[in-house]
């Protein structure tokens, strides 16, 4: 069995995990979501010198922003390859800031996806529980095959980090879960997003030279209508996505201790 390369691919994957905090939150002080959720803001106590962020009263632990940011491994794979690289980057002031840098972009990632989760829990999204189990098996023979493992193999070096396999699955399973129910809200944000005729027009005028046909000529509207709807649709559902987050964030009480 490999153990090594199949233990860099589970931390990943816990990053992954930890992420859609990405299934965002493993730790157990955050709010649970999903079936028999809790509702957005319910906590237990958590000593402060612990916590990374607060969103909306749930908690970010420094121990689950630790899971997803996963310096202790990046650092100690490069250590092997590239010592003076890796000296350099936790001696010097430059070194250490940029790690501090890549760590606060982190937790704002897992506080957008917490205030994310929240509020697909309010808008009553769901996942289909079928489809979380299939993609989770999927996701855990997948590990299995790549790393030529059984699951015991996997079951052993997930204890030897503290975890489980029965763990690492739940986690999983929230993760796949979360991402469905966020897919839903986004659904849910930009479905009655259009775009005009006119709007179409407007934009055909202004960049005829993207749409030359084999003769160097602007192909008739007619042709490319479809072309340049998909265009302004993508992006103005962009636009009523990071709108609707940028008033979200605005709206939420939102604690960064680092």
């Amino acid at each position: 069995m490999r153990l090594r390369p199949l233990v860099l691919v589970l931390f990943l994957l816990l990053a992954l995990t930890a992420c859609v905090q990405s299934d965002s939150s493993r730790s157990s002080t955050a709010v649970q979501t999903g079936s028999g959720a809790e509702t957005p803001g319910s906590t237990v106590q958590t000593e402060s010198s612990t916590i990374a962020a607060v969103v909306n009263a749930e908690v970010v632990t420094k121990s689950d922003l630790a899971a997803v940011t996963n310096i202790g491994t990046i650092v100690q794979s490069l250590y092997l390859q590239f010592p003076g690289f890796v000296q350099a980057l936790l001696d010097t002031p430059e070194g250490k800031a940029f790690l501090e840098a890549y760590e606060r972009q982190i937790l704002n990632q897992l506080v957008d996806s917490r205030l994310l989760v929240q509020q697909a829990v309010l808008a009553g999204a769901t996942a289909d529980e079928a489809q979380v189990t299939t993609q989770v098996d999927q996701q855990i023979q997948k590990i299995q095959s790549d790393n030529q493992i059984t699951a015991e193999d996997m079951e052993s070096i997930l204890v030897q980090q503290g975890s489980s396999l029965a763990e690492y699955t739940d986690r999983l399973r929230k993760t796949f879960r979360e991402r469905a129910m966020v897919d839903r809200l986004h659904t849910k944000i930009i479905q009655d997003v259009t775009v005009s005729d006119a709007e179409i027009a407007a934009y055909y005028a202004e960049h005829q030279s993207e749409f030359a046909g084999s003769d160097g000529n602007a192909l008739p509207l007619d042709q490319v209508k479809d072309q340049i709807r998909q265009t302004l649709l993508a992006e103005a559902q962009g636009r009523r996505w990071d709108a609707w987050l940028t008033s979200v964030r605005a709206q939420a009480a939102i604690d960064i201790r680092l």
